[in-house]
């Protein structure tokens, strides 16, 4: 078969897919049905993950609920904060993120976040791009005082390393100089929705934002329409 038309074919399957999942209804993971009352919810997290806190409070479950986290392997990265998410005492959304490495660096995990459940649900809908790998020259120009210059080119320096941790650094850097906000987005039939994004803190003193750290987040908010 010519070249031409196997990656004519590849596209057009691409194609069939991201349609077929437009249109098929997501269930919640881990075999938690949406609406389920927290009990329920908390037993099947319970015995597929560790809790890791904290301890509920007497006398206030309900709040306990909104904080609770367990820990876990999903969608091949490990994660420390997994958390279930209730309203008026329905399960409606589920909230992981992953924490960043010098080896992984937040955007690498954001990235093989996005291949993963591509593989599972077709392209995104949507889906924000960053820019393309900055110079060090644009990096000295996106800071005028001399305390970010040093933060930031302290950053590109990790370019140094491997060639894609060091580019995946730069991604991060994009992030924390908020050029790119990362999200990716699925949306389904039955008003479910699956999403990645990058939480971060705020700017720091020299206008950086801190800590990111990727995160993929279940939801389904029409069960209160």
């Amino acid at each position: 078969m010519p070249r031409s038309l196997g990656k004519l074919g590849g596209l057009l399957l691409i194609a069939m897919l991201a349609s077929a999942y437009a249109h098929t209804a997501l269930q919640a993971p881990f075999g938690i049905p949406w609406g389920a009352p927290p009990g329920q919810a908390v037993a099947i997290l319970s015995r597929q993950f560790k809790f890791v806190g904290p301890t509920p409070p007497e006398g206030n479950a309900d709040e306990f609920l909104h904080e609770q986290r367990y820990a876990g392997t999903i969608l091949g990265n490990a994660s420390d904060h997994i958390a279930p998410m209730f309203y008026i005492g329905q399960f409606f959304g589920l909230a992981i993120s992953f924490s960043p490495t010098p080896e992984r660096p937040a955007s690498m995990i954001w990235y093989d976040l996005l291949e993963r459940l591509s593989a599972q649900y077709g392209p995104p809908q949507s889906r924000t791009k960053p820019r393309r790998l900055i110079s060090r020259a644009a990096v000295l120009k996106l800071a005028p005082d001399d305390a970010q210059k040093a933060a930031l080119l302290s950053m590109y320096a990790a370019a140094d390393r491997p060639r894609d941790v060091g580019e995946f650094n730069l991604l991060d850097l994009q992030v924390k100089t908020s050029d790119w906000v990362p999200e990716a987005r699925w949306e389904f039939k039955n008003g479910a929705a699956v999403k990645i994004v990058m939480r971060a803190t705020g700017p720091d003193p020299a206008g950086l934002r801190q800590n990111l750290k990727p995160a993929v987040v279940y939801s389904k908010y029409d069960l209160f329409k």
